[in-house]
């Protein structure tokens, strides 16, 4: 872990920072062109860059609404991030437990595919992101959990080369309790009873 030690210096502002957050904001200013000393500029991007959201329908509203005021360059590096590694952004930019990144480690390729593509359209495109999730009143995770992305998220073009996004993506994650052990046993062995 590194701490800020240059006064002046862009690590200077109350963050403690792993290395590779601090070359990951580099990065990101070196895709935008942007001058590191602009500070005003700097910090507040950096602050949503580095910010960790709620994995709550509030969080990714609250991610949005930070994310949709950025200029286009920057929420263009952002959603390239995404899109590049969608399993990573995540780790990165949501408040997961470690049961939730190993439900994350454990989804298809598909829809992991499916997911970076989806996501990064939509916020390129500054298009609502929807995620509903049911609140575990336990506390425990038994049963099998079923993450369904879909929406009606759509793009419009034409001959003229203009273009346009529409609609919303929607993450749908549902829990499927484990079957009964009474389930399980035939009707028929119930009879001998």
């Amino acid at each position: 872990m590194l701490t800020a030690s240059k006064p002046g210096s862009p690590q200077n502002h109350g963050f403690i920072f792993h290395h590779s957050d601090i070359l990951r904001v580099q990065q990101f200013f070196k895709k935008l062109t942007l001058n590191p000393d602009a500070k005003p500029i700097y910090i507040w991007i950096k602050k949503i860059i580095m910010k960790k959201y709620q994995f709550s329908q509030a969080g990714i509203y609250a991610m949005q609404a930070d994310l949709y005021q950025l200029n286009d360059a920057a929420l263009e590096a952002f959603a390239a991030e995404l899109a590049k590694d969608f399993k990573r952004w995540a780790v990165n930019h949501l408040e997961l437990t470690e049961s939730q990144i190993r439900d994350l480690k454990s989804l298809n390729e598909q829809t992991i595919n499916f997911l970076s593509f989806q996501g990064s359209f939509a916020m390129r495109n500054r298009r609502p992101i929807h995620l509903i999730k049911p609140v575990k009143m336990d506390g425990n995770d038994d049963g099998d959990k079923i993450i369904k992305p879909g929406g009606s998220i759509f793009a419009i073009s034409d001959r003229k080369g203009n273009f346009s996004a529409e609609g919303t993506l929607t993450i749908e994650i549902a829990y499927e309790p484990l079957p009964l052990m009474a389930d399980l046993i035939p009707e028929e062995s119930f009879a001998e009873c």
